[in-house]
């Protein structure tokens, strides 16, 4: 099982953000780029193997780098702000694992197209997508909490066990 933690290196420039004012914080799509003129520090989204049965299941973590260059934003960059102090940095540890695929009886299936039709006629609303997936015949659950949190390790443990040949 791969665990994706930050570095010393990480832990350092993300240090770095409390210390030294970023003349500007820009988001895009997959990054948070802390601008310091002539560097910048980024925060970017990756994509990892997921602890998973289904092997297009993924992971999304977050690794920090240092570039020693100045930022060029692009287009669909948006400016977050200006001159703005970060007084605190929260790092989130989580769990991310996939249950097992489970086909779904077919009373199961009816029960959900039903529930769907009743919440279209109580809020007057058609939600395509709660229609698509009320038609589902299986799928599995996506657990994402803290690694040490009791209801995570009941579930989580005896697979890691598995894992870890112990």
């Amino acid at each position: 099982m791969k665990e994706f933690k930050f570095t010393d290196t990480d832990r350092q420039l993300i240090k770095e953000l409390l210390t030294n004012r970023p003349s500007k914080i820009w988001h895009d799509y997959y990054r948070y780029v802390f601008d310091y003129g002539n560097y910048s520090i980024q925060l970017i989204c990756e994509i990892g193997e997921a602890d998973s049965q289904n092997d297009s299941d993924e992971a999304i973590y977050a690794r920090v780098e240092k570039i020693e260059k100045k930022f060029e934003s692009l287009k669909q960059a948006d400016l977050i702000g200006e001159n703005l102090k970060i007084s605190k940095v929260y790092i989130a540890r989580t769990k991310l694992y996939f249950t097992d695929h489970v086909d779904f009886r077919k009373n199961k299936i009816k029960a959900r197209k039903h529930f769907n039709k009743l919440r279209e006629t109580l809020t007057g609303k058609k939600d395509v997508i709660d229609d698509l997936i009320s038609g589902t015949t299986g799928g599995h659950e996506e657990i994402n909490c803290h690694p040490n949190y009791k209801i995570c390790l009941s579930v989580i443990m005896p697979v890691i066990r598995s894992h870890c040949n112990g």
